[in-house]
């Protein structure tokens, strides 16, 4: 019950005005509730309490990129890389903003620096599959559908991208296959 969370950590920060764990998780809280302007706020107030950290910098990109605010998510994705150059999220996020502006080919240097600092996140793989199949570069995209069918076989849009990629090549054999094999891990 996001209401009632938001009703507790706001009484939190009553009795503690600068208690940086409530506004966080007021933060995820709102972002839950799709109210991106106020999850903003209580991220800024998070940094203004704890000071700047790729966590929260992630976070506060997360809200641009949902925004459609992607030039602000970018530079707040980087600032979140610069301070942990290891925080894969960051990158991931950064891939996907570039993603979002169709600017696969810088797109698919971030998530690939993303999937190399996780290499068993099928989230990943899916995004760098779509990003090169959206470069025409055609193996690179199967390799990575192969290894995120592997990673998430769950994930239906693994499946159901990865037969795409096959059906707009005219190779209508392969995509049904695919479909036909994630029938039985799916369902």
């Amino acid at each position: 019950d996001y209401e009632k969370s938001i009703d507790a950590y706001e009484y939190a920060i009553a009795i503690e005005e600068d208690f940086s764990s409530a506004y966080f998780n007021m933060g995820n809280t709102y972002m839950n509730m799709r109210k991106f302007d106020k999850a903003l706020d209580a991220y800024q107030k998070t940094q203004e309490i704890e000071g700047p950290s790729s966590e929260i910098y992630c976070y506060m990109a997360a809200v641009y990129e949902k925004l459609s605010q992607f030039d602000l998510a970018i530079k707040y994705y980087q600032k979140a890389t610069k301070l942990d150059q290891f925080y894969h999220e960051a990158w991931y996020g950064l891939g996907m903003s570039l993603s979002a502006q169709d600017k696969w080919f810088e797109a698919i240097h971030f998530l690939s620096k993303a999937l190399k600092l996780d290499i068993e996140n099928g989230t990943y793989w899916k995004a760098v599959a779509e990003a090169e199949f959206r470069t025409g570069n055609i193996v690179s995209a199967t390799e990575a559908y192969v290894e995120a069918s592997e990673m998430s076989p769950e994930d239906p849009k693994v499946w159901l991208n990865w037969s795409q990629l096959y059906y707009e090549q005219g190779d209508f054999d392969q995509a049904q296959e695919i479909i036909e094999d994630s029938k039985d891990i799916i369902f």
